[in-house]
């Protein structure tokens, strides 16, 4: 049967005695809930990534035959099922952070989710449209329309679904080339093709077994490209100086204004006690998480503080310190602080120091309140664990002995254009401290992990994360987690939770940059252009009249 005999067909209205439209509706209702539960569960934590491997299979039954408007409805539902469901955590850190009931907290979630869930909406419409009016093949069309729509749709915390086949590092090193893009392509063209495969099936006609064979093709290269540079990246690390690094993890409950007001002796002591276990664990350097250090840092200090000053940060160290602080400029009160990441040698002195360029809105900044006091002090007066930050200048490079540290804090590690600009300054070693202690035990860092691990794989570059409360983790060059804590989840405002230090030797690969550190985001571009050609095609192609299977319906 052909395309337009299944148009013609589904067109027609349905037979006296035949089976009513409700039921066809509740199979695509199945089928899009079926998609949504295989796609949550290949999502971290769950991590069962096989599964996404063939999670828009159902989806894609759905929309057989659908109509463009039809196809994005069911695209979008998908969407906002598989946000709501993979960031169910946004709940608990909105009552947490934003101290909002259950209700209003599910509600926001719902919102966001809606407005994420567009991205499967664009890319269920697009691929609709341009397989009905054209011959263009239907796993590239697709594969392409899931990147448009991720490129599309910004995200307040950005992630693509390449992120569902970061367990499986094989198939993720295509990032190295054209970015975590390419990670989605090839997981939608491993969908897309089963889809083509099983609809042959299911009309008894024969598989188009040409198309079938360049989509497996193209499969095949990317993962033999994986293997291959694999092997390869592993003889360069083998080769490559190493450097043990100690990252703290305190496991320090949600720190409040109030808790390190009261507390912060308990905490240094603590910060002092697991840095004294790293170094004589051979750590040549020590890492602690972002505003680990629980006391303001005067922006004009050159050194550490002096000994026996209460507030020395390197007391009883002899190795070179990352600290977390948060920094400002004691000779004015009304300026914000910094989210800083400041680097003390062996020796005390300050080597660098690098403010968090992207600050997270609402937590570290008001949107538009500059413009709108009013709006800002209701945000403030709601969300009183808040603070006012000023956003650093660019990204610095901090040095130390052999090591050219590319520092990042909190999310920043899963913003691919920011990391990116780091490659310039030709790094060896990417370094994030992060406080992640809102989202508790929830699949939040884990995410954040396997994000993480795409960047890794994006400059070729390691990646340490020192966490306040995990993931604490070593990423290769291959974006494969070498070793890791736990999360600890202690109760709000508390010092529950053991403290743990992870010593790790990190390898200082000096490479070139990668394709994707020069081009960028290309190839997003290059799938953008491809399915607008698609599109076009399909207005010039559509019969006057016919709007239950265009642009229009």
């Amino acid at each position: 049967m052909t395309r337009r005999q299944r148009r013609a067909e589904a067109a027609a209205p349905a037979p006296p005695g035949g089976p009513p439209a409700w039921r066809g509706l509740l199979a695509r209702l199945g089928l899009i809930l079926l998609s949504a539960a295989l796609l949550v569960a290949a999502n971290p934590k769950a991590s069962i990534w096989p599964l996404a491997l063939f999670g828009f299979v159902p989806a894609l039954v759905a929309l057989r035959d659908r109509s463009g408007l039809a196809a994005f409805g069911w695209g979008w539902l998908l969407g906002l099922l598989c946000n709501f469901g993979g960031q169910y955590w946004a709940v608990e850190v909105l009552q947490r952070f934003g101290k909002l009931g259950f209700g209003k907290a599910l509600l926001v979630l719902l919102a966001v989710a809606a407005y994420q869930g567009l991205v499967l909406g664009i890319w269920a419409w697009a691929t609709r449209v341009v397989t009905a009016r054209t011959r263009l093949p239907l796993p590239f069309v697709a594969a392409a329309a899931l990147v448009v729509g991720e490129l599309c749709i910004p995200f307040l915390m950005p992630w693509t679904w390449a992120l569902l086949l970061t367990p499986f590092w094989p198939a993720t090193q295509t990032a190295e080339l054209f970015g975590s893009w390419s990670v989605s392509f090839v997981l939608m063209l491993v969908n897309a093709g089963l889809f083509v495969a099983l609809e042959a099936r299911l009309e008894r006609r024969p598989a188009p077994r040409r198309l079938l064979l360049v989509t497996a093709g193209v499969v095949v290269l990317a993962l033999g490209f994986g293997l291959v540079r694999g092997w390869h990246l592993e003889r360069v690390a083998a080769r490559s100086p190493a450097l043990r690094v100690g990252l703290v993890q305190p496991n320090f409950g949600i720190t409040t204004k109030e808790l390190r007001s009261r507390r912060w002796p308990e905490m240094v002591d603590t910060l002092r006690r697991l840095s004294a276990q790293a170094e004589r664990e051979g750590a040549r350097l020590v890492v602690w998480p972002e505003s680990g250090w629980p006391l303001p840092v005067d922006r004009s200090l050159v050194a550490d503080y002096p000994d026996g000053h209460p507030w020395q940060l390197r007391r009883g160290l002899t190795v070179p310190l990352l600290a977390g602080v948060l920094s400002l400029d004691f000779t004015t009160e009304t300026q914000p602080m910094h989210n800083s990441a400041w680097l003390l040698g062996a020796d005390g002195k300050a080597l660098g120091r690098y403010d968090k360029v992207f600050l997270m809105p609402f937590g570290e900044y008001v949107p538009l309140g500059a413009e709108k006091p009013e709006w800002r002090r209701s945000v403030r007066a709601a969300m009183t664990e808040s603070d006012e930050f000023n956003r650093g200048a660019r990204p610095e490079m901090l040095a130390v002995g052999a090591a050219r540290i590319a520092p990042l804090i909190c999310y920043e590690d899963i913003l691919a254009g920011h990391v990116r600009s780091y490659a310039a300054l030709r790094p060896n070693l990417l370094v994030t401290i992060s406080n992640v202690a809102w989202f508790g035990d929830t699949a939040e860092p884990e995410q954040q992990l396997g994000l993480a691990a795409l960047r890794a794989v994006e400059l070729r570059h390691e990646l340490l994360r020192s966490t306040n409360t995990g993931v604490s983790a070593r990423i290769d060059a291959l974006g494969r987690v070498r070793a890791r804590t736990r999360v600890v989840d202690p109760p709000r405002g508390t010092m529950g939770g053991e403290p743990t230090v992870l010593t790790v030797d990190a390898r200082l690969v000096d490479r070139g940059r990668t394709l994707y550190a020069v081009v960028g985001d290309l190839f997003a571009y290059l799938c953008a252009a491809f399915l607008l050609l698609g599109l076009a095609v399909a207005v010039l192609r559509r019969p006057r009249g016919l709007v239950r299977d265009g642009l229009e319906a």
